[in-house]
């Protein structure tokens, strides 16, 4: 009896290895570690898992490819600043067949842009197109303020029209209006995403960008 309780046990050394699913009755796990892999168990605070951070400096574009088929939703966050004035940002996606999407009709989305000086407009509403524009026209400023955002897409997995939104802030290309930028839509593309471009319209850019992926 003895033998048949110690090998059926839990032990908190981790000597003994779990053989089934453990009910826990409405009761919490405390203390958890954040999670560093896709198959570990998510805290309050790691819902979203570290996949790739990358330094960037004097790059045209920046790729996050082979993301795990575990990933079920994305989120890249990046602060980027271009080496030339005036120029636009754009966001692909990469398939199933680890292909660069680039097809005149692959991305559709609408984004409502508002600055410091006047009323919101639209931009891209109905449009479909080659890549997503994250920045309304090439309107971007080179100097100290940078272009950041978030670019978030849910569902990468189940091979229909990927949906996402995205949020931008910069400085225009005389570095005195505030722009911001709001935006959502779809890839119309039936297959999983496999990886992300950021992409700069002309030059090359540096900075940071980060991804992470949910599951």
């Amino acid at each position: 009896d003895l033998s048949t309780a110690l090998s059926t046990c839990i032990t908190k050394d981790g000597q003994t290895t779990v053989t089934a699913d453990i009910p826990m009755a409405t009761h919490k796990i405390t203390g958890l570690g954040d999670a560093t892999a896709l198959t570990d168990a998510l805290n309050g605070q790691s819902s979203w898992l570290l996949f790739d951070q990358q330094t960037l400096t004097g790059v045209a574009f920046a790729d996050f490819i082979n993301i795990p088929a575990t990933a079920i939703n994305l989120k890249c966050v990046f602060e980027l600043k271009p080496g030339t004035d005036a120029v636009s940002f754009s966001l692909q996606t990469y398939g199933a067949d680890g292909i660069l999407d680039t097809g005149a009709t692959d991305y559709l989305f609408a984004a409502n842009v508002s600055n410091s000086l006047t009323t919101p407009a639209n931009f891209g509403s109905g449009a479909g197109g080659s890549a997503i524009l994250i920045t309304n026209g090439a309107t971007v400023d080179n100097g100290v303020a940078s272009f950041g955002g978030t670019f978030e897409a849910v569902g990468i997995q189940t091979l229909t029209y990927t949906k996402f939104t995205f949020q931008n802030s910069y400085l225009d290309s005389g570095g005195t209006i505030f722009v911001q930028v709001e935006g959502a839509g779809a890839r119309a593309e039936a297959d999983r995403i496999t990886g992300v471009r950021i992409t700069v319209s002309s030059g090359v850019f540096t900075g940071t960008a980060t991804m992470y992926v949910g599951t």
